[in-house]
């Protein structure tokens, strides 16, 4: 990402097609930057929001990864503002990955509901170990079967921090609900409440009349 320091409003950068952002962090004061918006695009399908790689602001390089991505309220696809965290080389991570569901499309069958509980998790990793994803293989899940956390195989030099108890997805099978039909005793009762209702809402509207 080719990065330098702003000096207009962030209205005028993204006027003329880049993006208005902030490097913080580990040794560094807060910097109001911007980029080109290809650039910003290109890094952020790369990278994601975990993943580390290495910028030059004004000869000095540095280590950083998009801290956070702010999108148009009307059009969500079109980033608006960026921020950069740096950290140093020694540095862990904690952050949400998102994780990425392999042959959910191939669970869904007839009778069969495939229900998603968690799409990220939270692991703890070192300074360039970091992913974009992690994939979860849901193409052997069975009827009432779950994959949990703990079912996930994460990268080498990742930590996993959510709970393993946790279902990432289960398959279940719905059955359609059966209207039960009113025995006769039930309809015996219906009949002698219809009866109780009928006389007292005609003494009501004989009063109304009187009236």
């Amino acid at each position: 990402m080719n990065i330098k320091k702003r000096v207009e409003s962030g209205k005028k950068v993204r006027a003329k097609n880049s993006v208005p952002g902030v490097i913080y962090g580990s040794g560094i004061e807060s910097v109001a930057i911007q980029a080109e918006y290809q650039d910003v695009m290109k890094s952020f399908n790369q990278y994601g929001r975990n993943m580390t790689f290495t910028i030059d602001l004004d000869g000095d390089e540095h280590i950083v990864y998009i801290k956070d991505i702010q999108t148009d309220y009307m059009n969500t696809n079109q980033i608006t503002h960026f921020d950069l965290q740096k950290v140093s080389s020694t540095d862990t991570i904690t952050s949400y990955v998102p994780l990425n569901l392999i042959g959910r499309d191939d669970r869904a069958k007839v009778g069969l509901v495939l229900t998603i509980n968690l799409d990220e998790v939270e692991v703890e990793y070192q300074v360039g170990k970091g992913v974009s994803s992690i994939d979860v293989n849901l193409s052997g899940l069975e009827e009432n079967e779950s994959v949990h956390v703990s079912d996930i195989e994460v990268p080498e030099g990742i930590t996993m921090l959510s709970d393993p108890d946790e279902v990432v997805a289960s398959l279940t099978y719905v059955k359609e609900e059966e209207l039960e039909e009113p025995t006769a005793e039930e309809d015996e009762i219906l009949e002698v409440e219809a009866i109780k209702q009928g006389p007292a809402e005609d003494e009501d509207s004989f009063e109304d009349e009187e009236e």
